[in-house]
């Protein structure tokens, strides 16, 4: 394994990412999706950052075939999986370890209607505030973040929960509009979709 910290995790996810399962995404997050395609008007550009293998991309395109559709992930074996898959629906996909979220706007471009994230805050924390903030450099002025984020129980969160350890203390991270939150699973782990206007 190389020294880098972030060479590290590339390896890691890399290794990884042929036993990856599909990503998926619940109804509360396709059902918000269907409500912004109204607001987003034809031609928009969406970016799905940690898209892995290409499933979940996939299904926006299909949804909303008159999307620009870049999805981005950290490992380059995901990519090639998600080129092979479903390069055929004319979306692009980038290898892009966000944790260089600088380099994102060169690499991935700009002016995006919409950014998803489902499901990454843990792979770039202690960076996520620094990431999200810089993403009103790339999303379109009114343009939308919709965040779909996982959190275990508190007393079983090992990583992160000194920085955030709640969908309420992550929301206090994040500096844009919040049009509509949606938790679910209070009673086991929580569950949160978050959309906000930039």
């Amino acid at each position: 394994m190389p020294d880098d910290p972030i060479q590290e995790t590339i390896a890691t996810y890399d290794a990884a990412a042929a036993a990856f399962a599909d990503r998926t995404c619940g109804l509360d997050l396709e059902a918000q999706l269907a409500r912004l395609a109204a607001r987003l008007g034809l031609g928009a550009r969406v970016l799905d950052v940690g898209c892995g293998k290409g499933a979940f991309t996939a299904r926006l395109k299909e949804n909303f075939p008159a999307y620009r559709i870049t999805g981005v992930d950290i490992a380059p074996t995901a990519i090639k999986k998600a080129r092979q898959e479903y390069g055929h629906l004319g979306i692009e996909f980038i290898t892009l370890d966000v944790r260089e979220y600088q380099n994102m706007a060169d690499r991935a471009g700009k002016d995006f209607g919409l950014v998803v994230m489902s499901d990454i805050m843990w792979y770039v924390l202690p960076e996520f505030e620094k990431m999200v903030r810089y993403l009103d450099r790339i999303i379109a002025k009114g343009g939308w973040l919709l965040i779909s984020q996982s959190f275990c129980q508190p007393e079983e969160q090992k990583y992160g929960s000194d920085i955030v350890s709640s969908p309420q203390e992550m929301m206090r991270l994040i500096p844009y509009r919040v049009v509509e939150m949606i938790e679910a699973n209070r009673f086991s782990n929580h569950h949160a979709v978050i959309l906000y206007q930039v």
